[in-house]
């Protein structure tokens, strides 16, 4: 496996910030201006913006969000299964540490039957997963996991130990049934579609934990429902408009939330993490619950 080469990441990183530093400066200098030279519009202009790129800068890729969603899979359910998705974390030298134990205390308190992880565990370095330790402590009779295209960027297979060290299944190219009180639900999950090699789930399959929504690509119409992160819903989004670019095949048509592609059903999750330009706008980070109705 080809290692990345930290160095030319973090100069990337670097770059956004000097460039979010150089856009801020701007702003107060044409802040000033308009207060100078009487032309007020220019001042209140450039306020709201600095206080927007604050806003996306500083507050809300912190912020933690859950989105909740219900989906019966028989015509009368009997049961119903907690599932907790949480993806797209993205650890690495900059994470803060409060920040992952929060995560873990919001998940906590949703009581999941079903932990599944979707991937992108870290940003760049295999290391970097040793700051989610805190996850594994989320209680749940099943937690299961896939992995990321970031997570094969460095050493996947560390990844894979340390999270099975912690108590986690990894379930790529892997199907099974997780039963609870009763019910039983049949679990597949998927590699990764950019840099992994993805093995079909059989038809029988309820439920696929897959990192990229471009997992229904490769799917049969019909097939169980897609659970996936990978967009970060665009992390940027813009009113009426939307996110501005998605890093699919599928394009802005799978951002966010419930999609039917190609006659499968997917819910996307908005992630937890950033890459890129570390901001977010109209887009918060979220864990997703949902509850599954069975027999």
């Amino acid at each position: 496996m080809k290692r990345l080469n930290l160095e030319i990441s973090l100069e990337t990183v670097i770059l956004f910030d000097l460039t979010l530093s150089f856009l801020a400066v701007l702003g107060l200098v044409f802040l000033i201006y308009g207060l100078i030279t009487g032309h007020k519009w220019i001042s209140y202009a450039m306020l709201a913006c600095e206080c927007i790129l604050l806003y996306a800068i500083f507050v809300a890729p912190k912020r933690i969000t859950i989105s909740k969603y219900k989906e019966a899979l028989t015509k009368y359910p009997k049961h119903w299964i907690r599932v907790v998705l949480i993806a797209d974390i993205h650890a690495n030298k900059k994470t803060d540490q409060a920040r992952v134990d929060k995560i873990a205390e919001r998940a906590k308190g949703l009581n999941p039957d079903v932990l599944l992880l979707g991937g992108d565990f870290v940003l760049w370095n295999s290391e970097d997963v040793a700051w989610l330790k805190p996850i594994s402590q989320i209680k749940a009779a099943g937690k299961y996991f896939v992995l990321g295209n970031h997570d094969y960027l460095d050493d996947p297979q560390k990844i894979s130990d340390q999270l099975k060290e912690w108590g986690l299944v990894n379930i790529t190219n892997t199907g099974l049934s997780f039963r609870h009180e009763g019910a039983e639900l049949r679990i597949y999950g998927l590699d990764d579609t950019q840099m992994g090699l993805s093995i079909l789930p059989s038809a029988d399959a309820q439920l696929i934990l897959a990192h990229s929504p471009d997992s229904a690509l490769c799917l049969k119409e019909g097939s169980g429902l897609v659970l996936c992160g990978h967009t970060h819903g665009g992390q940027i989004r813009l009113p009426l408009f939307g996110c501005i670019s998605i890093p699919s095949k599928l394009g802005r048509r799978a951002d966010q939330g419930t999609k039917i592609i190609d006659g499968v059903k997917l819910l996307i999750s908005r992630g937890l993490g950033v890459v890129g330009p570390p901001v977010r706008l109209l887009c918060p980070p979220e864990i997703l619950f949902l509850e599954i109705g069975l027999d």
